[in-house]
C-alpha cells in the first residue's frame, strides 16, 4: 500500500483526489488546501482521509510516500522543492514553474 497526499483541492486537485481514492493499492491519506470550506465539503465525500490546511503534517508523516501538487501555479515550484527536500516523491500538475530562469544563490 502506498500512502499519498494531494495538495490543492481545486479543479485539477479534485480529479487527482478522485483517481487516487479509487486505486486499489493506494491510500489517499491527506488532502491539503488552505480553503477550509473545500476541505469540509471533501471530508463528507472522503471521511477516511485527513484534511489539513498546510503542508507540515504531510512532510512529517513518514508513511506518506508521494505528494501530488495541484495548487495554484505560482506555488508549484516552492511546494515541490519543499516536498522533495522531505524525501518524498512528487507529481506536479503543470506548469512546474512559471519561469525557467535560474536564480543566483
Amino acid at each position: 500500500m502506498i500512502n499519498i497526499a494531494v495538495v490543492g483541492a481545486g479543479a485539477w486537485g479534485k480529479n487527482h483526489i478522485r483517481v487516487f481514492s479509487e486505486l486499489p493499492k493506494v491510500r489517499l491519506k491527506y488532502i491539503c488546501d488552505s480553503d477550509s470550506s473545500k476541505l469540509s465539503s471533501l471530508q463528507k465525500a472522503y471521511p477516511q482521509v485527513q484534511m489539513v490546511e498546510d503542508l507540515p503534517p504531510i512532510l512529517r508523516d513518514e508513511e506518506v510516500r508521494g505528494v501530488v501538487v495541484a495548487s495554484s501555479a505560482t506555488s508549484h515550484h516552492s511546494l515541490s522543492k519543499e516536498i522533495l527536500s522531505a524525501d518524498k516523491d512528487v507529481l506536479v500538475e503543470k506548469p512546474m514553474a512559471l519561469t525557467s530562469r535560474m536564480r543566483k544563490r
